[in-house]
């Protein structure tokens, strides 16, 4: 209220009128701190709101790159087992065929051996 008011106000009412413009500057000065508290606060929580949606969009990242990682070394491991399996494979085969053979060179040296002996025994008896 301006001191106008307040100067032209009947005597009996001016003291009240004081008061009231006194009550009514601190309203003002304590919307004017809450108001001043609250734009504090919002920028606070915009600051926080921004963080936690850029950290929210960092682990997506991480998320994403290591998924991505996952998937390669997943087929990658698909592959070597593959590789393996074949690399086994081969080795039996391999294997086989060597233990066939000397299977085969052994049954044919004892058979040649066996025959040795027959006529080793006619000569002898």
């Amino acid at each position: 209220m301006s001191t106008d008011a307040i100067s032209s106000a009947p005597p009996e009412w001016a003291w009240f009128l004081q008061a009231l413009d006194q009550k009514l500057e601190q309203v003002r000065e304590k919307t004017d701190t809450v108001l001043e508290r609250f734009r504090e606060l919002e920028s606070h929580f915009d600051q926080l709101d921004h963080d936690f949606q850029s950290s929210i969009h960092d682990q997506k990242m991480d998320l994403k790159e290591l998924s991505q990682s996952l998937q390669y070394l997943s087929h990658k491991t698909q592959l070597q087992l593959k590789d393996t399996d074949n690399s086994n494979a081969q080795f039996k085969h391999d294997t086989d065929k060597r233990v066939s053979d000397i299977h085969f060179a052994t049954r044919e040296e004892l058979s040649a051996i066996a025959r040795r002996l027959e006529i080793l025994e006619k000569l002898l008896l």
